[in-house]
């Protein structure tokens, strides 16, 4: 088994964490917010967690030895759409921050530039 293909469920007291490339897979399928490089959730959501990681073939290990693996293991798949998400929404948080400090007038001006690019796109 490729450790590397494999997210590795982390209890400690009331949550369990994930870290690095394993936060994308977890925050795409389930919107749990990463900080840090790490993620948790409460004790009480790992049936959750586990139900939909084995619906999508997704290999984990539990730290308590539970262990599931796929020979179809979607790891790879779902952590490239977990950090393309991830990418946006922080790209779009950087650009709310950023109008946020712009005058009325700036704000004005840019919403009608945005508004007249999705006219255009029929969006």
């Amino acid at each position: 088994m490729n450790e590397e293909n494999i997210i590795k469920l982390s209890k400690k007291g009331g949550f369990y964490y994930v870290y690095k490339n394993d936060c994308y897979i977890i925050y795409y399928l389930l919107d749990y917010k990463i900080l840090n490089n790490k993620l948790g959730f409460p004790v009480s959501a790992i049936s959750k967690v586990t139900n939909i990681l084995e619906n999508k073939h997704i290999n984990y290990y539990i730290s308590e030895n539970k262990k599931q693996e796929y020979v179809d293991n979607n790891y790879a798949k779902y952590l490239n759409l977990g950090k393309v998400k991830y990418t946006k929404e922080e790209m779009k948080k950087n650009i709310f921050e950023k109008i946020n400090l712009l005058s009325i007038r700036q704000t004005d001006e840019l919403l009608n530039i945005i508004k007249e690019y999705l006219d255009e796109q029929q969006i």
